[in-house]
């Protein structure tokens, strides 16, 4: 269903709007608008924010449907002392895990019309919210800051729970994966069958002239690896994204949670593969309206994604 649809249909379930509700949801959609003209491209950087057509569409509806469903239950406030917008969960859309994971795959198609093709030397940024959880319950939190260099060809910034390190230019690919090369991901199918065959045989036989079938698959591993892939590369070529999004949704076993809460608190879509041997406990988190990747969780860790972007030199942010 696209946005358009979800429009027609979400309105049926609002009821006509009086003068000072339309004011108000007027006032928040302006609002939004004046949000997302702050986040201006600057020469030499990008930075890539969860906002897209689709998310403006679904927001317009649920301002539509919050104001409407506030003029029935008041339908004689709009006055200087009424609350503008009330505490009203909207209609929650449902939706299945493979569904999910294909608006995941269409989300990123258009993030990747506005993802630039990062030269060599420069350095893929990434920022991200650690919440770490101890067997008493208590809590840490920490930032991690990193500046890949896109080639390998120069030092890079790690850092990990906090603490940073430099790390030495790369000698050689060493059949890592994910790959740690942005030229490496260029190897990788946009297809999400052949992308599935590609991770089980990593780095033996990427070629992408070689016919499908051979071999069974191994789930397990293909969960796994797409997942790392995801997390490890907040820049990849266009398409790449979107073809891991629905790689994982072609796996079987994977399941959907309504409800997953990231470390910095958001509410979204869990797509989680419980019967996975070797990452049972990783589960990918959605935004719920654009379906954006918001960040995951895995045992006692839960990690938010608040950054990430192109830039010139370590140091340097989006």
């Amino acid at each position: 269903m696209d946005e358009i649809t979800m429009l027609k249909v979400l309105g049926d379930d609002v009821p006509d709007l009086n003068a000072g509700t339309r004011r108000l949801a007027r006032e928040r959609l302006l609002s939004e608008i004046t949000n997302q003209r702050r986040h201006i491209v600057r020469p030499g950087r990008f930075m890539v924010r969860p906002a897209a057509v689709g998310a403006f569409a679904l927001a317009l509806a649920a301002v539509l449907i919050v104001a409407g469903q506030e003029a029935v239950r008041h339908p004689h406030s709009g006055g200087r002392g009424s609350p503008a917008f009330p505490t009203v969960q909207p209609r929650v859309i449902q939706v299945s895990a493979v569904e999910a994971l294909t608006r995941a795959a269409a989300q990123a198609r258009m993030t990747d019309q506005q993802v630039p093709i990062p030269r060599d030397d420069q350095y893929i940024y990434t920022k991200e919210l650690l919440v770490e959880t101890s067997n008493d319950g208590s809590t840490e939190t920490f930032i991690d800051e990193n500046w890949r260099s896109v080639d390998g060809s120069k030092p890079s910034r790690i850092s990990e729970r906090g603490r940073s390190w430099t790390a030495p230019p790369l000698k050689s690919n060493e059949g890592l994966w994910p790959p740690v090369r942005y030229a490496d991901l260029r190897q990788l199918p946009l297809d999400a069958k052949r992308l599935l065959i590609v991770v089980r045989d990593w780095p033996n036989a990427p070629r992408l002239d070689l016919p499908m079938g051979g071999g069974n698959l191994d789930y397990d591993l293909a969960y796994d690896s797409l997942l790392r892939l995801l997390h490890g590369w907040s820049v990849m070529p266009p398409g790449l994204h979107s073809a891991t999004f629905e790689a994982i949704g072609a796996i079987p076993g994977v399941v959907l949670t309504r409800d997953a809460v990231d470390a910095r608190g958001r509410h979204g879509i869990g797509i989680s593969r419980p019967g996975s041997t070797l990452l049972p406990h990783w589960m990918l988190i959605l935004d719920p309206a654009t379906y954006d990747y918001l960040g995951y969780k895995i045992y006692n860790q839960s990690i938010s994604l608040e950054a990430y972007g192109v830039v010139d030199r370590i140091g340097q942010r989006p």
